[in-house]
């Protein structure tokens, strides 16, 4: 698990990095307006910046979690952090704040940030691991 999860977030960070550089040439490519090319490359650098967090909770969640047999805590975290984090800062900073879009996509990648630092703190307890062969199925499988 270690080396998926250092090689997802080394990946994802240099992957970050060639976002963030060539995020000019990528909006040249579209026929976009002077304003919605500057949303977009703003847009391209917060995501850039926060995509090695995102991945990482691909690791942590599908790769990990959901193979352990934590589904539960997975889903919860999943959407807990998405209804009572992300989806109240991306309307605050919006409607409140009359924020940047930019802005409120950074405010969204919050919601990601609180999910990196619990799993973390999951990933280290060891909870996560259920012995999935060994149990006996409830239904009368066996």
């Amino acid at each position: 698990m270690r080396q998926a999860f250092f090689f997802n977030v080394m990946l994802a960070v240099v992957l970050g990095i060639v976002l963030g550089i060539f995020r000019f040439p990528i909006i040249s490519i579209f026929k976009l307006t002077p304003a919605t090319q500057k949303l977009a490359v703003n847009m391209l650098l917060v995501l850039s910046a926060a995509l090695w967090v995102r991945t990482s909770n691909f690791v942590f969640f599908i790769g990990m979690m959901r193979s352990g047999g934590d589904t539960r805590f997975a889903y919860f975290m999943d959407a807990g952090a998405m209804w009572l984090v992300g989806v109240p800062l991306a309307l605050a900073g919006a409607f409140l704040f009359h924020l940047p879009v930019h802005f409120v996509y950074l405010l969204v990648m919050a919601e990601e940030s609180l999910k990196f630092a619990v799993s973390l703190w999951r990933y280290r307890s060891r909870r996560w691991i259920h012995h999935l062969a060994s149990a006996r199925m409830q239904d009368g499988f066996s």
